[in-house]
């Protein structure tokens, strides 16, 4: 996609759907379309013997899930919508995935089903280097 999408990072959080929407509302008012990306970790290992707790393609079958149940959750009808679940580290996925976007949409914390995803830390990492603007959506009250 080109610079006619706005890129958002979510990950299940009440912070992130407010993400979501507010990137939601903000295609329908441009015409742009959405990138949704939902970043998680590819393994799960134990911190006291290193071994993988959970497999990577049971951990991407998690993410694509939560994605879809995501979306459900917002307004999405004549949105041109691109849904990713993507392994790796929240901010350098969302930050990759935003080169070339007119705009990167986040939350200002997250929590969701997925740890590693957005984080609080995320929404402060995407602002030092990023490759378009950046919108951090507040926690609505």
């Amino acid at each position: 996609m080109a610079q006619d999408r706005i890129v958002v990072g979510v990950d299940g959080s009440p912070d992130s759907l407010n993400a979501l929407r507010w990137a939601a509302g903000y295609a329908k008012v441009t015409g742009l379309g959405l990138e949704v990306i939902c970043a998680y970790d590819a393994a799960f290992p134990d911190p006291y013997s290193g071994t993988v707790l959970v497999q990577a393609d049971e951990i991407e079958h998690i993410a694509k899930e939560s994605l879809q149940h995501i979306l459900s959750e917002a307004e999405l009808d004549g949105i041109n919508v691109e849904a990713v679940a993507r392994a790796g580290h929240a901010p350098v996925v969302l930050l990759e995935a935003a080169k070339g976007a007119s705009l990167l949409v986040v939350g200002s914390r997250g929590h969701g089903a997925l740890s590693s995803m957005l984080v609080g830390s995320t929404s402060r990492a995407v602002l030092h280097h990023p490759p378009c603007p950046v919108v951090v959506v507040p926690p609505s009250s």
